[in-house]
């Protein structure tokens, strides 16, 4: 089968839970013997390393510019556009072009990745082809999310903008595409509360259980704990702000010298001049691996506030054998057990006790270490879920 894939950005470096997972799927289909032609806007970066290796014979990418992202006039079009911004910035007329001039029977299905994709979808229906959705994240749920806990008036109203246009955009994708993936049961539910006719499959993301070997923690060596993620996207800024506001100093007053890194590109200013090492706060930024830092610590903490799809941090924990402490949020829709594969603390007290308890638990540790890599290994192996994103694809295109 010849698979066209349409995606806001490239599967390389510097890698995110989006590219990873993008990376990883159509990993999935190329082992399944399907050919990936994939469409992707440039990130201003040029070629970078690939974040899953790809067999080259079968795979092939075209590149094409993405707007503007700032100016008076950009803005100005940004709010008269029917497209949310995170859409329309990936809307390209020669990508539109591209699709009207497919030949007929070049390819046998297209793959949306992500709602930001769905203003492509009525050139993929012209060219008659099957469309699956990779629903990564429900956009319009997000979007809500990130309006409730904006701190200025300005940045409320234009998410609240956006989550309604998301939500038309979103309304029409599940409604009109062959097939639909979801990350989680709570965001299958919330696209089946727009569209109850569709066909929704729910394929997680997961985990490269090679790359992210099982080590020893079983004994806290340190008081290390370490959070991961790309530090300027918003859920995961307000997520370090609060643990800086909040859960630190609590941690601190049950935990004396206990001390948190933040790994992951991008941090922005407001976060990279919180860097004090010796309070116990560090903003590492981005690094070449990120193992190395996972193998050093002791525990990882996840405290998300707002968020959709799955989180490829927390997974990437379990497999590291990395006891693992975080809000409901940040392992919603991951189906874990709260004592043997999480530990969960919804608000800055319970949290920071969680931490203690991981810290200073021997029994705890030890469950938590060992049932986190074994529900890894046998729930969250890429492999085992690039198959079956293979699966949904091969369905779509029986139709």
């Amino acid at each position: 089968m010849n698979i066209l894939w349409l995606a806001p950005y490239p599967p390389e470096a510097p890698p995110h839970g989006g590219r990873i997972r993008l990376g990883h799927l159509i990993a999935g289909a190329l082992s399944a013997g399907h050919r990936v032609e994939l469409l992707c806007l440039e990130d201003g970066e040029g070629p970078g390393e690939p974040a899953v290796n790809l067999d080259a014979e079968r795979f092939s990418i075209k590149r094409f510019a993405s707007h503007a992202r700032s100016g008076p006039t950009e803005k100005l079009r940004a709010a008269a556009n029917p497209l949310p911004e995170a859409a329309r910035l990936v809307r390209s007329a020669d990508i539109a072009r591209f699709i009207d001039g497919l030949k007929p029977g070049r390819f046998d299905l297209a793959v949306l990745e992500q709602a930001h994709m769905g203003a492509y979808l009525p050139a993929l229906h012209r060219a008659n082809l099957p469309v699956v959705l990779d629903a990564q994240n429900i956009e319009s749920w997000l979007s809500r999310q990130l309006g409730q806990h904006a701190a200025r008036r300005r940045a409320r109203l234009r998410l609240a903008v956006d989550a309604r246009k998301f939500a038309r955009l979103e309304g029409r994708i599940f409604a009109d595409a062959d097939s639909v993936v979801a990350t989680s049961v709570p965001d299958r539910d919330r696209i089946l509360a727009v569209s109850p006719r569709q066909r929704v499959e729910v394929v997680s993301s997961g985990v490269d259980v090679e790359q992210f070997a099982w080590s020893d923690h079983t004994e806290p060596t340190e008081r290390r704990l370490l959070m991961t993620g790309t530090l300027g996207y918003p859920p995961n800024l307000d997520a370090a702000l609060w643990t800086h506001e909040e859960i630190m100093p609590r941690i601190g007053e049950l935990v004396p010298g206990a001390d948190l890194s933040l790994v992951g590109h991008s941090p922005p200013a407001e976060l990279s001049r919180l860097d004090d090492p010796g309070s116990g706060f560090r903003v590492v930024g981005r690094v070449d691996d990120v193992v190395p830092y996972m193998e050093a610590a002791d525990v990882f903490v996840i405290p998300l506030r707002m968020g959709s799809g799955t989180r490829l941090k927390a997974v990437e924990a379990l497999a590291s054998g990395l006891p693992l402490v975080s809000t409901s949020i940040g392992v919603e829709g991951l189906g874990l057990e709260e004592g043997r594969d999480v530990l969960i603390g919804d608000d800055a007290e319970a949290f920071a006790r969680c931490v203690h308890r991981a810290l200073t638990d021997p029994e705890l540790r030890r469950r938590l270490s060992i049932e986190g890599r074994r529900t890894a290994e046998r729930r969250f192996d890429w492999r085992d879920l690039g198959a079956r994103f293979a699966g949904v694809l091969a369905a779509a295109a029986r139709g």
